[in-house]
């Protein structure tokens, strides 16, 4: 079963926590619920099919605008897979998609995690 995987960003103050730099980032809560956004997609601009499913995920941004996201991926084939950047794709509040920055995790077959990603600024 392939799904592609989006994160929806709409970001709002919340909680304080540190990032791995030490600058404060503050958990971010959407205004609307995702699947009420509808930005077009010019650049066409899209994941690539994968075999995790995102259970949940918690957004985050600092002051000077870097974004974070905590996501809890399932890897939905009975084999080992590999979740990397090109996998995340967030919507910012403006509309703009962006992929998570550079990383890889490898994740056994019907097995749950929690990582967190980053997005650029």
């Amino acid at each position: 079963m392939y799904r592609a995987l989006v994160l929806l960003s709409m970001f709002t103050l919340a909680l304080p926590v540190k990032s791995m730099e030490f600058e404060t980032l503050n958990i971010d809560q959407p205004a609307i619920h995702y699947s009420d956004l509808a930005f077009p997609n010019d650049n066409n601009i899209q994941p690539n099919r994968s075999d995790f499913s995102i259970n949940n995920f918690i957004l985050m941004s600092s002051d000077e605008g870097e974004r974070w996201a905590v996501v809890t991926v399932t890897n939905t084939s009975s084999a080992k897979r590999t979740l990397d950047h090109n996998q995340l794709v967030a919507i910012l509040a403006n509309g703009e998609r962006i992929f998570a920055q550079d990383f890889q995790t490898t994740v056994n077959g019907h097995k749950t995690t929690s990582i967190i990603h980053q997005f650029g600024r």
